[in-house]
């Protein structure tokens, strides 16, 4: 009956040590989860304010365009000669400006395009740091169970 008594305290020590260990790694798992989510709220912040930035350097190119469109029109009343020259160079200018809204643009779906792939990373490994400690959960308890 000693004996037994015995099993059984070694057995609960066990159990014990193996709770510890469960908390340890569900602390260990909870951490990752909230680095993953402070590094996806980094991500998603970093892509808002590439965003903002593009959308100013937008709102300031189409002010840049209405201004030479103004000062084209006003142009026009003033002298006709002189509105073709000014027409062209604020085409040209204009069709600059389209080109450089469109850089801007693919230069802003590829900072998502990172952004995401950072995220997509990120999870990709709490994934398999969660899967390795799953394994070593089961593995421990498995141990415990044969024991």
């Amino acid at each position: 009956m000693g004996e037994d008594l015995a099993d059984v305290r070694s057995a609960d020590g066990q159990i014990v040590k193996l709770q510890g260990v469960n908390r340890q790694l569900q602390a260990t798992i909870d951490a990752l989860r909230a680095e993953l989510e402070r590094e996806a709220a980094s991500v998603a912040a970093a892509v808002q304010a590439s965003e903002a930035r593009w959308a100013d350097e937008v709102a300031q190119l189409r002010d840049t365009i209405q201004s030479l469109r103004e000062a084209m029109d006003s142009q026009v009343a003033e002298n006709t000669s002189e509105i073709q020259s000014v027409r062209a160079t604020a085409e040209a200018e204009a069709s600059q400006l389209r080109s450089t809204v469109d850089a801007l643009r693919a230069a802003l779906e590829h900072a998502r395009a990172e952004a995401a792939s950072a995220t997509d990373k990120a999870q990709a490994e709490f994934s398999r740091e969660r899967t390795v400690l799953q394994q070593q959960i089961h593995a421990l308890r498995d141990k415990l169970e044969s024991k």
